[in-house]
């Protein structure tokens, strides 16, 4: 039902499979969506994940920062640096 939705906002997806689903933009940014189970009544509403298009930054300093302030570093595979906050929300910082 979603994917109905965000295909009514801003037309034809790039790319799709059985689970996901990829918008682009004129402006270099892009929308993923992913399938995650949900029974009505019995699960919270949430964003598992976002990303953000960034100028190039300090990796280290910033890894480090979110280790000090309680979060973890998930990932960094030197375009993307994966992380999660102590609330458990997952951020992408992109360099594009």
């Amino acid at each position: 039902k979603a994917l109905r939705y965000y295909r009514t906002l801003y037309g034809k997806e790039r790319r799709s499979d059985a689970h996901t689903a990829e918008f682009a933009f004129r402006n270099g940014s892009r929308l993923l969506l992913e399938e995650t189970s949900y029974v009505y009544g019995q699960g919270k509403i949430q964003i598992a994940r976002f990303g953000l298009r960034v100028k190039p930054f300090d990796r280290a300093a910033a890894a480090e920062a979110i280790v000090r302030l309680g979060g973890k570093v998930l990932n960094d595979d030197g375009k993307t640096l994966r992380l999660k906050d102590v609330d458990g929300n997952e951020l992408e910082l992109v360099t594009g």
